[in-house]
């Protein structure tokens, strides 16, 4: 028993170990992320009350350790070995024979397909209960296996000679990679290809990546990680993409190219999710606004099960640093210092505090009482109202005038365009070049208002191109009128609306 243990065991250890690293490793960071642990009474107090709250409280005592996805994908990996011991052990006691032990990672495969979906682990560890008390009802109740006549221990041991005796071992050899390696792997592949070609387990991976590089700035990488293409089939990495082209100032010449057509494409209007309440945080900390962020934190709170999450705690500890407020920071560097693996997060935060606490800054006057639904405004106009409410306070925020004016230019709104450009950009772009979309907007513009050009100059060469592009349009080609300039906001207003 023991040698098969440990030939099972080599197999299915490195294996379980690679597919989690390579699969799902942004799934296993947000599993600690939208968990929380504390070591203060009174969190104990709250989640056991119950006997399945235990479940719950040792599942979030573990998930603490998967801020490093190696040691999540380590635990992950014990899981699935735990089940295939116990069934192995169970499986032993039952039919004691060999040929059959390769059945022990029927339940592995079962387990590892759907692990993927167990995110609090706490079906992880009714798996693992569940075993050990089958386990434990084999060791008590079973006296004889049920093939002992025929099982391994009770073989007799004759010796033969000439050419039998030197054929058997390697019929042996084959019996034996068939038992322990060429059936367990098959099933294991099973179980790896169930989990891969999962559909909400896929997306969530996706997004769970986009998320962590947004969150680490690394805003290049999400515009390589998502093309114009998979924009055409997926909201949410459309708006990632957005958020990307904002934050590298490309937002006002290439948002139409990732196939944004209103201006709910910058946001989500209904923030009734982790996805869409997360999304929009990042964006208010995009635009400054963190008292908004704040205010969404407390939102996803109400997704965790167990009241708060790592993720809402850290991005309200420095939200609050960023707002100077010593008092709330302080508060919750207090509560993430309760954890467990904090540590290194904290230490950096803690100086900040104390600086902070040196030389107090004055709280800054923040539009708090502007938030994305806040004042009975739909669709469209809910965003760009608000962008308006932010530019009151923010006249020279380039992030807020761009939203605005690229949100009414998908609409094709070039009245309200032009007469905020006119207004906002003289101090949002001063001393900038001019982004395409509003150059070729400036020219659209220029019918409705022909002074336009004594503020915003426009290139001559630009001019041409739009000479050759109304050529086209008013002899009825479309697609020529496309090509002379595929990538203009002219092609998106005449050519792929119905403006």
């Amino acid at each position: 028993m023991k040698k098969i243990l440990l030939i099972q065991s080599l197999l299915l250890i490195p294996v379980v170990f690679v597919f989690w690293i390579v699969a799902y490793p942004e799934t296993l960071q947000w599993m600690e992320e939208y968990s929380f642990f504390s070591t203060l009474p009174d969190f104990t107090h709250l989640q056991v009350r119950l006997p399945g709250d235990a479940l719950r409280y040792l599942g979030a005592f573990v998930l603490q350790f998967y801020r490093w996805t190696w040691v999540a994908a380590a635990l992950q990996t014990l899981f699935a070995w735990v089940v295939m011991a116990l069934a192995s052990y169970t499986l032993w006691r039952v039919v004691k024979k060999e040929k059959l032990m390769w059945a022990a990672f029927i339940p592995v495969a079962v387990f590892v397909s759907r692990q993927c979906l167990y995110r609090d682990l706490e079906s992880s560890f009714v798996w693992v209960i569940a075993m050990a008390l089958v386990a434990v009802a084999a060791r008590l109740f079973v006296r004889r296996p049920l093939f002992a006549k025929y099982s391994d221990d009770n073989q007799p041991n004759h010796s033969h000679k000439g050419r039998k005796e030197a054929s058997a071992p390697k019929r042996s050899r084959f019996a034996l990679a068939l038992i322990y390696v060429v059936i367990p792997a098959v099933l294991l592949g099973v179980g790896f290809y169930i989990s891969a070609t999962d559909l909400d387990c896929t997306f969530r991976e996706r997004v769970h990546k986009v998320e962590h590089l947004a969150e680490e700035q690394k805003w290049e990488e999400i515009l390589k990680f998502v093309t114009p293409e998979m924009v055409q089939s997926d909201a949410v990495m459309k708006r990632y993409a957005v958020l990307a082209l904002l934050e590298t100032d490309k937002l006002a010449s290439r948002a139409f190219e990732y196939g944004v057509t209103t201006p709910d494409d910058f946001y989500f209007m209904e923030r009734n999710e982790f996805i869409g309440i997360y999304f929009n945080s990042l964006l208010y900390k995009s635009l400054g606004v963190d008292d908004e962020v704040i205010h969404l934190m407390y939102l996803l709170n109400e997704h965790s099960r167990l009241g708060f999450s790592f993720r809402s705690l850290r991005a309200m500890a420095d939200a609050y640093l960023r707002k100077g407020d010593i008092l709330l920071a302080e508060k919750y560097l207090t509560i993430l210092s309760n954890t467990t693996c904090h540590g290194s997060w904290l230490k950096p935060r803690w100086e900040q505090l104390a600086a902070l606490k040196a030389n107090p800054k004055p709280r800054p006057t923040e539009p708090s009482d502007v938030a994305i639904g806040e004042h009975g405004l739909h669709g469209q106009a809910r965003l760009l109202n608000e962008s308006l409410r932010l530019l009151e306070i923010y006249p020279t925020n380039k992030k807020i005038v761009d939203i605005l004016c690229c949100g009414l230019l998908a609409i094709g709104d070039l009245q309200s365009f032009g007469k905020y450009f006119d207004k906002f950009a003289p101090q949002a772009y001063a001393g900038q070049k001019m982004p395409a979309y509003y150059e070729d907007a400036l020219i659209l513009y220029s019918y409705i208002d022909n002074t336009i050009y004594d503020r915003f100059p426009v290139r001559q060469s630009r001019l041409n191109d739009f000479k050759k592009f109304s050529q086209f349009m008013n002899s009825g080609q479309k697609a020529r009128a496309r090509q002379s300039a595929p990538t203009s906001y002219w092609a998106y207003m005449y050519c792929s609306t119905t403006y």
